[in-house]
């Protein structure tokens, strides 16, 4: 069974130091991103 992984923050100008930062944290189990507005 893999691992839940969440993230949270607030992404309102999404650039590619977050996709990056999604990315790592994929690999370690099911990504699930919050995200605050």
């Amino acid at each position: 069974m893999k691992k839940k992984v969440f993230v949270s923050g607030c992404y309102d100008l999404l650039h590619s130091g977050h996709v990056e930062f999604f990315q790592q944290a994929s690999r370690y189990g099911d990504l699930y991103v919050g995200i605050g507005s």
